[in-house]
């Protein structure tokens, strides 16, 4: 035997057992690499002080300072937006800003605040408690940059229509906090981080896959155009998510309505999810029937609601009530209808029988009632009812209402060919 076969040999006997006996080492080993290209990666996206814009009067870029969040969530002291410091930013190097809700899953946002100050630049960070002002965030900035929202959906429509008025539409990425969070879950960020789930690893992953491990996503927005049947103001409202009527939003009504009134019964996430299962438990043997009051046409085409339904959905999202599919998969299902998407310049409609039905759907045993998909809705209602729009109920008088697509909103979605096989874990 050659004597490179005899060390082929040798290299391999030690190597092997070392593989075998010494997998922790190695573990920490990977671990300490990809930290250590992950902080190099996110180096690479943060603000350079040589970028900031010198104020008038000043001599040099050193005596400016920038307007950090508070990072233990203290608040009460609002910056004005004039006092924003300017930033210009390189085309080639792409930074990631981000604003956070406070406010967002009791604590949770005041700790991801905290562990964002620890990877990136302070000037990146905002507070909405501090800066509420989102569109002047945006135009402190000049050039490339992506915008990290934390917090729910609210907080994720509220900074897309900040986004959209002020004319400056960087690509979003959500960093979930709370529950809920359906548009989250379709863009792949995930329903929601919880108390121990907000780590400084976990936010730079998110980071990461930000920066490197996205792609763009056109999000679809619609107007709700509510006309009163009593001459009142016609309202308008911005639709990312759904609207429901009937059943599910009347239960959503009343359970806003307790905590507004009896915040001390929902001090806990056990006791919201027992008292809204109280609460569908009631309406499951007092909902009205949606027949003669309520009627629903797509693109002009009058839509037949079953005898004895007591609830809809049009939907712009695959997901429903914290991830449920309730559009179900076309594969599955043989009707005309095509998959639920949030580009296509569609909405689905869809019939819900009851409170059983709607248990059945969260649980996946059965999907709703397919009943419509078009590029234009209107709803007519002739009773006072309940309704929701992406999470908030709200009681409706009579009124006609007219869905209409504004435009789209490029966000970030996480793409499942490299983060989905997550080799990056190892190496």
């Amino acid at each position: 035997m050659s004597p490179e076969m005899w060390l082929l040999m040798i290299t391999w006997g030690l190597v092997i057992p070392y593989l075998i006996l010494c997998p922790p080492q190695l573990l920490f080993v990977r671990r300490k690499l990809k930290a250590s290209r992950d902080r190099k990666m996110l180096a690479s996206c943060s603000l350079k002080d040589k970028w900031q814009v010198p104020r008038k009067g000043s001599s040099n870029n050193n005596s400016m300072t920038s307007i950090p969040v508070s990072p233990a969530g203290g608040g009460g002291n609002q910056t004005a937006p004039s006092a924003l410091p300017r930033w210009i930013i390189p085309k080639s190097s792409p930074v990631i800003v981000a604003v956070v809700n406070r406010k967002s899953g009791g604590q949770l946002g005041a700790s991801t605040a905290r562990m964002l100050h620890q990877l990136l630049h302070p000037a990146q960070i905002f507070d909405l408690a501090d800066i509420p002002d989102v569109a002047a965030i945006l135009r402190s900035f000049t050039g490339a940059f992506k915008l990290l929202v934390c917090g729910g959906d609210g907080t994720v429509s509220w900074a897309i229509d900040a986004a959209t008025r002020c004319g400056i539409k960087p690509p979003m990425a959500i960093l979930p906090l709370g529950t809920g969070n359906d548009l989250s879950r379709t863009l792949g960020w995930g329903g929601g981080f919880g108390i121990s789930d907000v780590s400084e690893d976990a936010v730079r992953d998110v980071l990461v896959n930000m920066h490197s491990r996205s792609v763009t996503q056109p999000l679809d927005r619609w107007r709700l155009t509510i006309t009163p049947k009593n001459g009142a103001p016609v309202a308008t409202k911005t639709m990312l998510n759904y609207f429901s009527i009937g059943v599910d939003a009347e239960i959503s009504l009343k359970f806003h309505r307790e905590r507004q009134d009896y915040p001390e019964r929902f001090s806990s996430q056990t006791k919201n999810v027992v008292k809204y299962a109280m609460l569908g438990f009631e309406a499951a043997f007092d909902g009205r029937a949606l027949d003669g009051s309520v009627h629903m046409s797509c693109e002009g085409k009058p839509l037949d609601l079953m005898d004895g339904w007591k609830g809809a959905i049009i939907s712009n999202v695959p997901f429903y009530h914290g991830g449920k599919n309730f559009w179900g998969e076309s594969s599955d299902i043989h009707d005309h209808y095509g998959p639920a998407r949030i580009d296509d310049g569609q909405l689905e409609v869809m019939g819900l029988a009851g409170t059983f039905h709607i248990g059945l759907c969260n649980i996946n045993v059965d999907s709703a009632l397919r009943v419509g998909q078009g590029r234009t809705m209107t709803v007519d209602i002739d009773d006072d009812c309940a309704v929701q729009v992406d999470g908030e109920p709200f009681p409706q008088p009579p009124c006609t209402i007219v869905f209409t697509k504004i435009d789209q909103y490029p966000m970030l979605r996480v793409d499942a060919a490299q983060a989905g096989a997550r080799w990056w874990k190892w190496w």
